[in-house]
């Protein structure tokens, strides 16, 4: 399995996970290439010779994979030629799955204590490059690699070198490409000169990994030495003037992040900008794309940030695929969430926990639900909430159980134990239980391999009044599956507050306190450390209660005819690509409900005229339109105690009043006709207000969103309820 990580920015790039594998026939693996390669965009082509070393000898037959595009023009073993054959994919799942035909098995003669050949190839890559487009979630675009006048990306999935499925080897490059270009791969770069009409890189990675990357393209590069480490950007001439920005803030985050785990392993990090749009890190350097990177979070910690954590964790400490995906988790944890530790900001990581825990309750399709053990890379949405959500909060129990002392330094050992190995969950067990000296097996196990998320209750309360003064006693109990659980506690009293962090291991679990005063309440789990399934009225409304309710009625309206607007030709996300087109205000919504079925939402559509009382208590809704459009939209807004308000031309939430022309609004509100239902409203004060109505599905966690000229400008959660709060008398 060959690794390219994943940017989490507020929507979702999806990075693609190919595998390859060798034949069967192979008991040694390579562990080393010395490779140089020219590039030849205009022809969409490279040459190359590579000299691989071998962990051993075969004493015979070795077999790989290369591009089925690519020909083979010559193979030596110690200066003389040998003989090899090619052939169909051999290797794991061969003809099951779309990616093997890409591949060709390639079987060379080698004599007896031969342990490295060299072997020239020449041709074409160039997989076309394929659009990331969903209504709900944007993907990143995806190919399997490209060569292309507008740039080069060429990884292990491109078949662009020899390799076998379990290869960790070190790589020693030599590019060419055109002389008004740059080329950016993994390891130290040696030397970079100007021959003739080609620049040339030497680089040189002596860290095993288990792939290899190279990027190419024409860019204005930066450099800036940080905590010892040469950062550089490679951006294209349009974007140089943000490369100060991405500077700026790996001077925050390289220092805090070696004081975390240790030293950085590599000698540089750049920043390198890509013609397509993905967010990926490799060993020494992250790929954004254009758009990501003209993003104003690009430079945050859960991008930019994340990026750099993986050169420790996914790319100097390697996933052993086979046995699961945990590098997502820990640096997601270690970036997203953790940043806000570390600038102490407590509220926002403690809404960084809750929403997590909501995104897992609302987004997680139960029959696709598995095991975090079994998380691979991400495809869906279940895939991030499992393998980011999920495993992030592996990671931040632990860390509350074990303290920041051992959690730290435990992670520390890690690094110097596993790195540039494939590691496995089961090797950060041991190590966490070495350093710990506690037995974690029954924590990893619950926490990895059951499905869903504990539930849990209090129960047995009561106040006793002993010889040492008042006393509450109560029991923890679980639900469902018995977890290893890290449970914070809150007991509230007239005369101050006990907070507690304690461990349960059993179903019911009894805790005995002594208390200043008569007990008012206790609360389990009051900031949301324990990931868990929110019910009742923990879920702030939001557009995905909406959509996730079992009944669901689009409301649209009977008017908006005349007016007309100016749209995205192509919907989704707001790209600029398609143009523009002219419609209708009614029309718009019509196309927007029809978007929402395409997507998966399952709802019947009405028009406001055709919508009955009955309706209105039997479904959630999605109410489309201003009240000058829908006449429902204003019926249902007069019922939600001031929390929506409408007018012809203006609109009121939470008692905020929205008057500009560009204002619009996305808000959810529980249904005040059937509270067990959901409404969510989306309207604006004028046509265009709305142009970019496909926007909506960006913020289906918040419980309302305020837009100007279709730009978020303020956004909140309705308050919640722990449902873990028990009252005394």
């Amino acid at each position: 399995m060959r690794y390219l990580s994943a940017l989490i920015i507020a929507i979702i790039l999806i990075v693609p996970a190919w595998s390859d594998s060798e034949s069967s026939t192979n008991t040694v693996d390579i562990t080393g290439h010395y490779l140089k390669i020219q590039i030849m965009p205009d022809t969409q082509s490279l040459s190359a010779v590579d000299e691989v070393t071998l962990s051993d000898s075969p004493n015979g037959v070795f077999a790989f994979t290369l591009n089925t595009n690519l020909v083979i023009t010559d193979v030596k073993c110690n200066n003389h030629e040998i003989s090899y054959e090619t052939g169909p994919y051999e290797g794991a799942e061969a003809g099951e799955t779309g990616w093997t035909y890409r591949f060709m098995t390639v079987k060379v003669n080698l004599p007896d204590g031969a342990t490295k050949f060299t072997i020239a190839y020449e041709g074409e890559i160039s997989d076309p490059i394929e659009s990331g487009k969903t209504l709900i979630h944007v993907r990143g675009d995806q190919t399997s690699g490209i060569i292309s006048s507008d740039g080069v990306f060429l990884c292990s999935s491109s078949g662009w070198y020899p390799d076998t499925a379990n290869a960790m080897a070190t790589f020693h490059i030599e590019s060419s490409v055109p002389k008004t270009w740059y080329s950016v791969t993994q390891g130290d770069l040696l030397k970079r000169e100007i021959v003739g009409d080609e620049r040339t890189s030497e680089w040189k990675c002596d860290i095993m990994f288990d792939s290899c990357v190279l990027v190419a393209s024409e860019y204005y590069k930066r450099t800036r030495k940080i905590a010892g480490v040469d950062c550089s950007t490679y951006f294209y001439e349009d974007n140089e003037a943000l490369s100060d920005s991405f500077l700026d803030k790996l001077e925050e985050y390289l220092p805090a992040y070696i004081e975390l785990f240790g030293e950085y392993k590599y000698s540089r990090f750049d920043v390198v900008e890509n013609f397509f749009t993905t967010g990926y890190g490799m060993p020494g350097f992250t790929l954004l794309g254009k758009r990501v990177i003209r993003m104003p979070f690009a430079t945050l910690q859960g991008s930019l940030g994340h990026e750099l954590v993986h050169c420790w964790w996914g790319n100097y400490v390697v996933p052993d695929w086979n046995q699961g995906n945990w590098c997502e988790g820990i640096t997601y944890n270690s970036t997203n969430y953790y940043w806000s530790i570390i600038k102490g900001l407590d509220e926002e990581a403690r809404e960084f926990r809750y929403t997590d825990m909501l995104k897992y309750t609302l987004q997680v399709v139960k029959e696709d639900e598995y095991p975090v053990r079994k998380f691979r890379s991400k495809f869906t949405e279940t895939d991030g909430n499992i393998g980011y959500g999920k495993a992030s909060a592996i990671f931040r129990m632990l860390q509350q159980m074990l303290g920041d002392e051992l959690y730290f330094k435990a992670l520390k050992k890690i690094v110097v134990k596993h790195g540039a190995k494939l590691s496995t969950w089961d090797d950060f067990r041991e190590v966490f239980e070495e350093v710990s000296g506690k037995d974690l097996k029954q924590y990893f196990h619950t926490w990895l391999d059951y499905t869903g998320t504990p539930k849990l209750k209090c129960d047995s309360i009561g106040q006793y009044s002993g010889s040492d003064g008042n006393h509450i006693k109560f029991n923890i109990v679980q639900d469902g599956d018995l977890y290893h659980l890290v449970v914070p506690f809150l007991i509230s009293t007239p005369e101050g507050d006990i907070k507690d962090v304690v461990e349960i291991k059993e179903k019911s679990t009894g805790f005995d306190y002594l208390i200043p005063a008569k007990v008012t309440s206790i609360e389990l789990d009051p900031d949301y450390y324990v990931f868990r399934e929110l019910v009742g009225r923990e879920i702030a409304p939001c557009l995905n209660t909406t959509i996730k309710s079992e009944q669901i009625l689009i409301i649209l309206p009977s008017g908006g005819e005349d007016d007309l607007i100016e749209i995205f030709a192509g919907h989704g996300h707001g790209r600029s690509s398609g143009g523009t087109k002219s419609t209708n205000v009614k029309k718009m919504y019509e196309e927007l409900a029809e978007s929402m079925i395409e997507s998966g939402i399952k709802a019947e559509i009405k028009r406001d005229y055709q919508v009955t009382d009955d309706d209105l208590k039997s479904s959630s809704i999605i109410c489309l339109g201003a009240s000058r459009y829908n006449s429902v939209a204003k019926k249902i807004a007069d019922q939600t105690d001031g929390a929506v308000y409408l007018n012809h031309d203006r609109f009121e939430l939470d008692g905020n009043e929205c008057l500009g022309a560009g204002a619009s609004a996305l808000v959810t509100v529980r249904n005040p006709f059937n509270e067990d239902n959901f409404v969510t409203f989306y309207f604006g004060n004028s046509p265009q207000a709305v142009s970019k109505a496909s926007l909506i599905f960006h913020y289906r966690l918040h419980s309302y969103v305020i837009y100007e000229d279709g730009n978020a400008i303020d956004k909140k959660k309705w308050a919640i309820e722990n449902s873990l709060v028990y009252k005394l008398g």
